[in-house]
């Protein structure tokens, strides 16, 4: 990486409208989409439906959520994600002592 980064502050300013825009915008967005994203979730197995009885229901979604088997998919992505990044950084924080001494 160079040493000699700089931001523009126009750049800045860019990336603050459109978290801005991002943030007012999108849950609007996506409401108005929700309803077909959750059928199109059953459809395809990411969600269980309301008559499987999932262990956490997704708001707005007329019962559908999760079940056992589909928690235990997201946790295992969580904790190899955590994993990952924690060795990421403790590898980069080992090449910067490196390079300082």
């Amino acid at each position: 990486m160079p040493e000699n980064t700089h931001v523009k502050w126009d750049e800045v300013q860019v990336l603050i409208a459109l978290g801005v825009g991002l943030a007012i915008f999108g849950p609007a967005l996506a409401a108005l989409r929700w309803a077909k994203t959750v059928r199109w979730m059953i459809s395809e197995g990411l969600i269980v439906a309301a008559e499987s009885h999932p262990l956490i229901m997704l708001p707005s979604s007329g019962g559908a959520g999760l079940d056992l088997a589909r928690l235990a998919v997201i946790a295992a992505v969580v904790l190899a994600v955590t994993a990952v990044s924690a060795t990421m950084i403790k590898r980069r924080r080992r090449l910067a002592r490196e390079a300082r001494t």
